[in-house]
């Protein structure tokens, strides 16, 4: 069900309006939901959102109710704070998916990162916490630096969107040595408690694009590619394909150093790891992924029929998470035709699948919905 957020966006310099006419913007609770979740996993902490879910938090209603939790998350401070950041992140990326189409987000440390050698990087520029991402497309294309902070401040979150805009600005993206344009977002979110003089929940916005040297289509495919490598490696790894997600990070931070044994190698890994299939997936390769409950990811095979019943039956809310396998093999060739190819074929899943447009799924598993590994044993209900 769709939620409303009291919306503000701050076109600045040669940015164009916003992505929604008005004053309101609605995002789905579901759409959070799985934003926390792949968040989570790219975080390396799958366990920080396999407990999320909306609904029982916040008050009810029809379809464009606000976005107000029934009663306080906390009273200290520290907790507040905390709470904040997490569902300000989690808010901030279901926006830019749905609102800018982004599904492909590289999660950024504290220096800068190669995405295909030092010739093309995400570039620390200047001192402070980095943004939280660098963004774009499943086409490769709009290339976003954003930053999302969360506030609990009665007058409301534009302090905080300051803070955003001043961290936005201190990475560039280079394509053989030259700064590239992007668009910089800050997103700064205040939730709603009922009852209280923070019954209004905001979604402040500012967005402005940079100037720059246009890379050409051939460095373009070089940015994509890095970044898809990453954000692949950051979603597998906690279901179990450590291999495979170091292999992709080195195709990205190291580029021509890598040898084709290593590639051969990556592609070796890729054919003996464990696949998933299901109903909702167009059939080709299968999918790499596992099953997450509220006790953490499950990785392997031979998540049974009567597992399932009883993690349903003890409320553990089991969904699968799989990316694609064509996906990954053709991020692991470098060929940004074929990826991109694949993950439009894929899409953003159909209402029950539901995906992120660069080639993952989530699956929430009930007695509808089930996910089949390659030893024959169904996770169906």
């Amino acid at each position: 069900m769709d939620r409303r957020f009291n919306y503000q966006f701050q076109a600045v310099g040669t940015a164009g309006p916003g992505p929604v006419p008005g004053n309101a913007v609605d995002l789905g609770e579901t759409e959070i939901e799985d934003a926390a979740l792949r968040e989570c996993f790219q975080t390396s902490n799958p366990l920080g959102a396999s407990w999320l879910t909306l609904s029982p938090l916040l008050t009810s209603g029809p379809a464009g109710t606000p976005f107000v939790f029934a009663e306080p998350l906390g009273h200290a401070r520290e907790v507040k704070v905390a709470l904040s950041g997490l569902f300000g992140r989690f808010v901030a990326r279901a926006y830019l998916e749905r609102y800018f189409g982004l599904s492909v987000f590289v999660h950024l440390g504290h220096s800068s990162i190669n995405l295909a050698g030092s010739a093309y990087q995400i570039q620390r520029i200047s001192s402070g916490d980095l943004p939280d991402w660098v963004a774009c497309t499943a086409a490769g294309t709009d290339i976003t630096v954003a930053e999302a902070k969360g506030c609990h401040n009665p007058t409301g979150p534009l302090k905080t969107l300051d803070r955003a805009w001043s961290q936005a600005q201190r990475v560039n993206v280079i394509a053989n040595g030259a700064a590239t344009p992007v668009k910089r977002i800050a997103i700064a979110t205040r939730w709603g408690i009922v009852n209280t003089n923070l019954a209004v929940p905001h979604l402040f916005v500012r967005d402005p694009l940079d100037d720059g040297d246009p890379a050409t289509p051939d460095q373009r495919n070089i940015l994509f590619m890095g970044m898809l490598r990453l954000h692949l490696a950051s979603l597998i790894r906690p279901l179990g394909y450590r291999e495979l997600a170091t292999t992709l990070t080195e195709l990205a931070t190291r580029g021509t150093q890598v040898t084709s044994a290593t590639r051969q190698a990556a592609h070796a890994q890729l054919a003996s790891a464990h696949t998933w299939r299901s109903p909702r997936v167009p059939p080709r390769d299968g999918m790499i992924g596992g099953i997450i409950t509220t006790s953490g990811p499950i990785v392997g095979p031979n998540f049974t029929i009567e597992d399932q019943v009883q993690m349903l039956r003890l409320g553990m809310r089991p969904a699968f998470v799989g990316v694609d396998r064509a996906v990954v093999a053709a991020a692991l060739d470098g060929d940004p035709t074929e990826a991109r190819g694949r993950m439009q074929e894929v899409g953003r899943g159909d209402g029950v699948a539901r995906g992120d447009g660069a080639g993952t799924l989530i699956i929430r598993l009930n007695a509808q919905e089930h996910v089949t590994d390659e030893t024959g044993s169904s996770s169906s209900t």
